[in-house]
């Protein structure tokens, strides 16, 4: 009796299967490619550091050199990005204060357009106190005429 777990799977496999998977490999490498072309930058490949060699004299001393530089490059990065959420921040405070148009100035100015947008709305009070007489009647026409029909 032979032993299930010496047996090899089969190989076989429906013809629609392996073409489907081959076609289905075809269009991630057209798309792979077409990738490439477009945004070369992200498939690049970094060079390796080769590093110091050993019989370098002062290895020591250029290692710190290298450190100290890439640190500098770190804070200026770290600067420069504080500097533009800053910048950011701003912006953004000036674009607030001017949807909510906060330019009133003086005080007394603000109290003489108050004084003014008061007796604006108090003449338009009378004004519709006079004109609400003439929509009574207008309604009663109106009404009329729609029993009518």
């Amino acid at each position: 009796m032979v032993c299930k777990f010496l047996k090899k799977r089969s190989k076989r496999e429906k013809c629609s299967h392996k073409y489907k998977i081959i076609k289905k490999v075809a269009e991630h490498n057209r798309k792979v490619k077409k990738a490439k072309k477009k945004h070369p930058e992200r498939f690049r490949k970094r060079a390796a550091d080769p590093g110091v060699p050993n019989s370098l004299p002062f290895k020591d001393a250029i290692l710190s050199e290298a450190a100290e530089a890439k640190q500098r490059a770190e804070d200026a990065r770290q600067k420069r990005r504080e500097e533009a959420v800053e910048r950011r921040k701003q912006l953004r405070e000036q674009k607030v204060d001017a949807k909510r148009n906060i330019n009133i100035g003086n005080l007394n100015e603000f109290i003489e357009d108050a004084r003014k947008r008061g007796n604006e709305f108090e003449e338009q009070e009378t004004n519709t106190e006079k004109q609400g007489e003439l929509t009574d009647k207008s309604a009663k026409a109106y009404y009329k005429e729609f029993k009518k029909v």
